[in-house]
C-alpha cells in the first residue's frame, strides 16, 4: 500500500521517472517527433497556401505550367548529370520567352506579368535545388522530399518579388524549433517593415512628379551635370524597387527564422564592380558560389 501512494503522487511519479531517465527520453522523443511532423505539415502548408493564390490569380493552366519544371527537374536530378539539368532549364527559358506560348494562357496583362516573373524564379529555383541534389550523396526519391522541394520554389513571400533563397537555407530555417518571440525581436520586426514601406512611399511620390520616360526622351537638350543627375536617379531608382521588394519580402522571410539575403546595398556607396555583384543581389551571388 505504502509503494502505491507513493506511486499515486504526481510528484513522486516526476521524481521516479527523472531518476530513471524516463522523463528526458521522453522529451527528447517528444521534441523528435514534433521535428518530424513539423518537416511534413510545413511544406505541405507553404505549397498549398501559394497554389491556391497561383489558382485565384493566374487559373488552372497557368498554375500546371509553373508546376511541370520542377516536377521534372526532381525526376531528372535522380540521372546525376548537370547536363541534362542545364539543357532542361535552357528549354525552359526559350519557351518562357516564345510569345504566343505565353498569350494562349489568355490572361489580363497583370496576371500574365505575374505569371511570367513566377516562372522566370522558378526556374532559378529549381536550378538550385537539382544542382544541390547532384551534389549530394544519392537518396531515394520520395514524396516528402519533392513536397519540400516544392514548398521552397514556390514560398509564397519571395514567390514573385524574390529575394533568392538557396534551398539549404530555406530547409535548414523550416526546421528550426520555435522560437518565442521576444520584444527586441517584434521591434526588429515592425522596425524593417516601417523602413521599407517608408520608401514605397518615397519613391511612389517621386516617381509622381517626375516623368521619367519623357526625361529620357529630353536627354537631348540637358547639360552635362543635368544628364549626370539623371543617370544617377536612374540607378537609385533601379535600386529602391529591390530594396522595397527584397526587404518586405526577406524581412517576413527571417520571422519565420529563414536565412534571407539582404537588401541591396546603396549603389552610391559601391566603388568597385565585383562588390555591385556581392552586395546588390545576395541571394544571386551565394546561388553563383
Amino acid at each position: 500500500m505504502g509503494i502505491l501512494k507513493k506511486l499515486d503522487s504526481g510528484e513522486n511519479l516526476c521524481k521516479l521517472a527523472k531518476e530513471n531517465g524516463v522523463g528526458r527520453a521522453t522529451v527528447h522523443d517528444l521534441k523528435k517527433n514534433t521535428q518530424k511532423i513539423v518537416g511534413h505539415v510545413v511544406p505541405v502548408w507553404y505549397l498549398s497556401v501559394s497554389l491556391l493564390f497561383m489558382l485565384i490569380n493566374v487559373g488552372l493552366h497557368g498554375t500546371v505550367y509553373v508546376l511541370i519544371l520542377p516536377c521534372a527537374l526532381y525526376l531528372l536530378s535522380e540521372l546525376r548529370s548537370c547536363t541534362i539539368i542545364w539543357g532542361t532549364v535552357l528549354a525552359a527559358i526559350f519557351i518562357l520567352n516564345v510569345e504566343h506560348i505565353m498569350i494562349s494562357f489568355d490572361l489580363a496583362e497583370g496576371p500574365h506579368y505575374m505569371l511570367f516573373l513566377c516562372q522566370a524564379w522558378t526556374i532559378i529555383r529549381s536550378l538550385n535545388f537539382s544542382l544541390d541534389r547532384i551534389a549530394a550523396p544519392v537518396s531515394i526519391p520520395n514524396l516528402s522530399e519533392l513536397i519540400t522541394m516544392l514548398a521552397y520554389c514556390f514560398y509564397f513571400p519571395t514567390l514573385i518579388l524574390g529575394p533568392l533563397l538557396t534551398y539549404q537555407n530555406f530547409k535548414t530555417g523550416m526546421l528550426k524549433p520555435f522560437q518565442r518571440w521576444t520584444l527586441i525581436r517584434l521591434c526588429s520586426l515592425l522596425l524593417n517593415f516601417v523602413r521599407f514601406s517608408a520608401w514605397l512611399i518615397f519613391t511612389e511620390i517621386a516617381l509622381h512628379f517626375v516623368y521619367s520616360k519623357f526625361l529620357i526622351a529630353a536627354t537631348k537638350e540637358m547639360g552635362s551635370w543635368s544628364l549626370y543627375g539623371l543617370g544617377y536617379c536612374m540607378g537609385q531608382f533601379f535600386m529602391l524597387k529591390y530594396v522595397v521588394m527584397y526587404g518586405l519580402m526577406g524581412t517576413i522571410a527571417r520571422a519565420e527564422n529563414i536565412n534571407a539575403p539582404r537588401h541591396p546595398k546603396c549603389i552610391a556607396r559601391i566603388s568597385l564592380y565585383s562588390d555591385m555583384w556581392r552586395y546588390f543581389d545576395e541571394g544571386l551571388y551565394r546561388f553563383l558560389l
